[in-house]
């Protein structure tokens, strides 16, 4: 693993479990997607547009939404403010867990993407839920920055994986990281 990845692994993870979205927001980066060289089907703002820039959100099904960085910074506020450490299941307690990294694409850093897949119970109004994550990490020439961020409750990963916790985010749950 790239040393540099290894760094910012390290705080994004720290971040997470210090419930720091400010943090979280300065270790994203936005992007630019051109939508003529996508798979457009995945991206529901080229339905609208030729080219979308800012920050992606995805979740289960993999579609990936493009906010502005005001509403992905309210949507990591919400969601880091919402993790419930009281709340338990058969997966332990509530709070924020890394479970391990997952790394994609070949070894030329521009090319590979590495995910820092994580567990939480959060509340969004009704009640907490189980949620499985992601923070996929790329490098933009300069630094590693989350590119995507992956967000969805366990179950719904569950409805479109057969082993999520293992094997979602290039498997990154057979590859234990603590931070």
């Amino acid at each position: 693993m790239d040393d540099a990845f290894c760094d910012t692994a390290t705080r994004i993870g720290r971040a997470l479990l210090e419930r720091d979205a400010a943090t979280l927001l300065r270790l994203s980066r936005s992007d630019t997607i051109e939508c003529a060289r996508i798979a457009r089907q995945f991206f529901p703002g080229c339905a609208d547009a030729d080219v979308l820039t800012g920050y992606g959100l995805s979740s289960a099904d993999f579609i990936v939404d493009v906010l502005p960085r005001s509403a992905y910074a309210r949507r990591l506020d919400a969601v880091i403010s919402g993790i419930d450490p009281a709340f338990t299941d058969d997966l332990g307690g509530g709070s924020a867990t890394v479970i391990g990294v997952g790394t994609c694409g070949p070894d030329i850093p521009r090319r590979r993407t590495y995910h820092l897949a994580w567990t939480a119970a959060i509340d969004e109004g009704d009640g907490a839920e189980r949620h499985l994550a992601s923070f996929e990490v790329g490098f933009d020439g300069e630094d590693w920055k989350v590119i995507l961020w992956y967000l969805d409750p366990l179950e719904a990963w569950e409805g479109e994986h057969p082993d999520p916790l293992a094997l979602s985010f290039c498997e990154a749950g057979l590859h234990p990281w603590s931070v």
